[in-house]
Order: structure tokens, then sequence, then C-alpha cells
């Protein structure tokens, strides 16, 4: 997304949200990895023309989890094994920020337009 930092050789394709069809159908991808908040017309339009779409509900930690194993096995791999990793790596920065927050809350706000934000 626009928002993300990039691997080496990708290329920004818009927002979540508002993802350019052009864009994307210009990459000739195999498989598009969308949200329940991307545009329902750029998944019909993907769809329309023969891309696997695999769209995911993203709401809690749970979800990312479950989401991250899918993709992992739409992309051939054991994602059970990406899964494991995922965890791993997230538990180890729940314990290393921990006792920077002293008990306080937090609220991380990915997006005001529309409202999506980390947490309950």
């Amino acid at each position: 997304t626009s928002y993300c930092t990039p691997v080496k050789g990708a290329q920004r394709v818009g927002g979540i949200v508002n993802p350019s069809l052009e864009r994307i159908l210009s990459l000739r991808p195999d498989l598009v990895v969308a949200s329940t908040l991307t545009s329902f017309h750029i998944i019909k339009r993907l769809k329309e023309r023969n891309i696997k779409v695999l769209t995911f509900r993203l709401l809690s930690l749970e979800d990312i989890k479950t989401t991250i194993q899918t993709i992992g096995y739409a992309l051939g791999r054991d994602g059970k094994m990406c899964r494991k990793l995922f965890e791993r790596q997230i538990g180890k920065e729940i314990r290393r920020l921990t006792p920077c927050l002293k008990g306080k809350k937090v609220v991380i706000i990915f997006s005001t337009k529309p409202l999506y934000c980390a947490g309950k």
C-alpha cells in the first residue's frame, strides 16, 4: 500500500481502501490480498479478470495470525510455520515494549477516514 515500507522491488498500488485498479492490473498478479476495507468494486473487477483475490477481515490479532497462515499456504509455504514465526516475533516485541507502557493504555490509529485502529 501507500503506507507500507515496500520490500526491494515492490511497487505501491495505493491504499487498502482505495487501491489503483490500473496499477494492480499492470503488475499482472497471480494473487491479490485484500481486506474487508478494500473497495468491493475493485475486488469484483479483479475477479472478473480471473485474478485470484483473498479477502481478509483484520480486526484482531487472531485475525492477523489466521491471515498469515492462509497467505502462507496460498504461496505454497507451510502456513502454520509462517504463523508460528509471526507469533514468536510479535511476542518478543510485546515483551520488549510492555515495560515502556508502565500500565498505560495505548490506541494506534491507522486511518481516520474510515476510522481504523488497533486494539479494543
